[in-house]
């Protein structure tokens, strides 16, 4: 599940991965980011706010996905849940699974990050507040859609 902000209207806080946007500033300029939430409770009534892993630079939301659903299908016990899975392993292994994600390249070196999704220009804090919302959240699905071939895989062996 993906938001756009923090306001949980994408249920991200009780999703199996879920992701709300939020931004850092890097050298003084914004850079699009999302807070990874990991293993809630969507069943149950939302039974369980999930683990939050931290914020990742937004061009690295497609490899979060990637690599915690490889991990989860290299390292399920059984027929575990993905639920079960997060808080078996933790929050402290999960924020280090992703930790080389975190760092934002200087903008001379790779000015990808300092732009959103679908929109060429430099991310700011104005242009920010109207692609926080669905907008940007549509983006980010489109992205993490287009390279979802894993995803889908990884639902169809029990995500």
């Amino acid at each position: 599940k993906v938001s756009g902000c923090f306001n949980s209207c994408g249920q991200h806080n009780i999703a199996d991965i879920g992701f709300y946007g939020v931004s850092r500033k890097v050298s003084g300029t914004t850079v699009a980011h999302f807070q990874v939430v990991l293993g809630g409770r969507w069943t149950e009534n939302g039974g369980a706010y999930g683990l939050a892993i931290g914020a990742i630079p937004s061009k690295r939301i497609p490899d979060v996905v990637t690599r915690i659903t490889d991990r989860f299908l290299r390292e399920r016990e059984g027929e575990e849940s993905f639920q079960d899975y997060a808080a078996r392993v933790g929050k402290a292994a999960l924020k280090k699974m992703f930790a080389d994600m975190v760092p934002v390249p200087p903008i001379e070196e790779d000015q990808s990050y300092y732009s959103d999704w679908g929109d060429p220009r430099i991310f700011t804090s104005f242009a920010g507040r109207f692609r926080h919302g669905c907008g940007r959240a549509r983006s980010i699905r489109s992205a993490i859609i287009s390279g979802g071939q894993r995803v889908r895989e990884s639902r169809s062996n029990g995500l």
